[in-house]
């Protein structure tokens, strides 16, 4: 599954994703950069989950049901 997270010049919003991430555990499995995007594989559990991130929109691409609880933890804090 592939969704938009937030803006990426919005702060609060990429704190909380932090934080949800955090919480989550999860762990950075690979970092990399490709045509002006900032990409993170990170494990969680043993699940993996990419987040993109550009100079518009931080991306989140995934198992379904860990992207859905990803996004509704960060919208939560909104």
């Amino acid at each position: 599954m592939h969704g938009k997270i937030c803006n990426s010049d919005d702060d609060a919003a990429v704190a909380r994703l932090r934080e949800t991430l955090n919480s989550l555990g999860a762990e950075v499995a690979e970092e990399g950069w490709a045509l002006g995007l900032d990409v993170y594989c990170l494990r969680i559990d043993s699940e993996e989950v990419t987040i993109q991130s550009d100079g518009w929109a931080i991306d989140i691409e995934g198992p379904e049901g860990l992207v859905n609880r990803i996004k509704t933890a960060v919208a939560a804090g909104a």
